[in-house]
């Protein structure tokens, strides 16, 4: 897609703002690698757990035999596994997406929260929260095709070379997933880049006025200066995403360009107008793992859930947990 970067010089006026700052808070979702992926980067994530090699028709359920203790609203509750990922379910997909891609987001919750029983909870007395911009949403599974998805997939998670992995993912792509490496800095060898079917890629259109444009990249380093051409050297990822760019004589990242403004994405174009600079982004969310709405494109061409998660985590398979 075209990257439609328009220099402009008339950005003098920003450069007698560097006495002013406004906060800079970075969303949790690109704050930093979860500790799943900061350990994989010196090869100590390794979570396992007992795995049955019979087919699931011929074990018994085996997640109402788990307890989740799940911090929402304030207060710690107890429920069973399958009722954790079911509204894991409800509160991450629509239920109008297809079956399949409702099951491929069931076992994707269910490796997760097994890996944070296993690794340790940072929630004190809660194995995990209910919050997607900490653990994964949650919200009451009311529809049946919630727990139809969870009863379908019993029991059944997505393991690399035998160990549990961080099944991360994320809204939507702009045509190809990220490799982990890009966005957190760490090599994680099934988060990687991969085709992304999605439907329709979605884009929006989000204007930051010129003062508030330079009094942000300034709060991130006060050296910046718009005298002159305030932006170069932009690089991009393989996946098509902003590598780096050079504002102000700062270097950023994607990533951090898109936490500073608050952008869907890192994949966008940006142009100078005369309301601001305008960000065209493409995709929602930080574009590693599997894309949700890729997921149901995948299951709306007759994909099944392994193939999907399978398609999305680089290496991987889907295996039984023991009972």
């Amino acid at each position: 897609m075209k990257q439609a970067f328009i220099i402009g010089g008339f950005l003098l006026l920003c450069s007698a703002l560097a006495a002013y700052t406004i906060p800079y808070v970075e969303p949790p979702e690109t704050a930093a690698p979860s500790a799943a992926l900061e350990a994989a980067e010196d090869g100590t994530a390794q979570v396992t757990v007992p795995i049955n090699p019979d087919e699931p028709e011929s074990v018994r359920p085996y997640d109402e035999t788990v307890s989740v203790k799940v911090l929402l609203n304030g207060s710690v509750e107890t429920m069973s596994l399958s009722e954790y990922v079911a509204g894991v379910v409800a509160g991450e997909m629509p239920a109008s997406f297809e079956t399949e891609a409702l099951k491929a987001q069931a076992v994707a919750a269910r490796t997760n929260v097994m890996r944070k029983l296993a690794c340790g909870s940072k929630h004190g007395d809660a194995d995990i929260c209910g919050e997607s911009t900490c653990c994964m949403g949650w919200k009451q599974p009311e529809n049946e095709v919630f727990r139809q998805a969870v009863e379908e997939t019993d029991g059944l998670v997505v393991t690399y070379d035998g160990t549990i992995i961080d099944a991360v993912f994320f809204s939507s792509s702009w045509g190809k997933t990220e490799d982990a490496v890009e966005v957190w800095g760490s090599s994680v060898p099934y988060l990687t880049a991969v085709e992304s079917p999605e439907t329709e890629v979605r884009t929006e259109s989000v204007t930051v006025p010129l003062t508030d444009f330079c009094l942000a990249v300034r709060e991130y380093n006060n050296e910046a200066d718009f005298s002159g051409d305030w932006l170069m050297d932009v690089t991009y990822t393989d996946a098509g995403a902003v590598k780096t760019a050079v504002l102000g004589g700062v270097e950023l990242t994607g990533p951090q360009i898109r936490s500073l403004f608050g952008l869907k994405s890192a994949c966008f174009d940006m142009e100078l107008t005369a309301s601001g600079v305008e960000f065209i982004t493409y995709g929602y969310g930080h574009g590693v793992g599997m894309s949700q709405y890729g997921a149901n494109a995948m299951a709306q061409s007759g994909g099944g859930f392994e193939e999907i998660l399978t398609w999305y985590y680089s290496g991987c398979t889907v295996e039984r947990l023991g009972a």
